[in-house]
């Protein structure tokens, strides 16, 4: 069984800086701030504070907005 935390790679994910390069692949495929929070089922503005590292991600939105991202 693969640890919950790090998935078998032995480390953790910081949860905080993954926002900028979020931000970025949503950037590239073109989606719209307000479009990916509303699919997301959450506020722009909390979907900002997530992009910049001001609130902490969970794995599950991490899937979720990549999933929107790559339609």
């Amino acid at each position: 069984m693969l640890c919950p935390k790090c998935s078998g790679k032995g480390r953790v994910p910081d949860f905080y800086s993954i926002g900028p390069v979020l931000r970025a692949e949503r950037k590239a495929a073109r989606f719209g701030l307000r479009e990916v929070a509303r699919e997301m089922a959450i506020s722009a503005p909390y979907l900002h504070d997530l992009e910049h590292g001001r609130r902490v991600w969970t794995q599950d939105m991490i899937d979720r907005y990549r999933q929107i991202i790559s339609q």
